[in-house]
């Protein structure tokens, strides 16, 4: 959906552009389905854990896209010298650990899947997600539209006691269309 935002996004500004003086065109990049699920079963098959989809040259850089699948859990921790990540998680679940530093780094060209040079290593210290920065990105995405966020969200606030918070963004994963797994009748509010 946020990959559909974007095209309608760029569309909109050329067309309010109408009149004014041509402008260079805004990067964008539509990925389908179709693609998103032949490059996962690519992946499962030959057994490959980082395949990039499509990326585009955007001012400063480039923008990536990538899929990643992860059958086992990752045994070594990875830094990128110049790139951040943003995950969507598709299914499954997994934890992710920020901070902290590499013990005996090695530098890692990461380059084929367009993140540069690396370091991989040991993970030394560092934090598990954090809670409250787990609230902030789940509503920051349910503010975006998406509906297992809104679920998530809503779960989260039911457990700690913030009834409102928790009617309001059920509703709102209900009205994206997420259907959640059925639950026993007591809601436990």
């Amino acid at each position: 959906m946020l990959t559909l935002a974007a095209v309608a996004f760029t569309i909109n500004l050329e067309t309010l552009g109408a009149g004014q003086a041509p402008q260079a065109p805004v990067p964008a990049v539509f990925i389908s389905k179709e693609e998103h699920e032949t490059t996962l079963k690519e992946s499962i098959a030959k057994n490959v854990v980082d395949q990039p989809i499509k990326a585009t040259e955007v001012p400063g850089g480039k923008a990536s896209v990538a899929m990643l699948y992860r059958s086992k859990p990752e045994v070594s921790a990875l830094i990128h010298d110049y790139v951040t990540e943003t995950y969507y998680i598709l299914s499954g679940s997994g934890t992710i650990v920020t901070g902290g530093s590499l013990g005996t780094p090695k530098p890692t060209d990461l380059t084929r899947v367009n993140a540069g040079m690396s370091q991989t290593g040991t993970r030394v210290g560092g934090v598990a997600a954090n809670p409250r920065r787990t609230e902030q990105w789940l509503r920051f995405s349910a503010e975006l539209g998406n509906g297992i966020a809104s679920w998530e969200l809503s779960e989260i606030y039911n457990q700690s006691g913030q009834v409102g918070d928790a009617a309001r963004f059920e509703k709102k994963a209900l009205d994206l269309g997420y259907r959640p797994p059925p639950r026993l009748g007591t809601r436990g509010y």
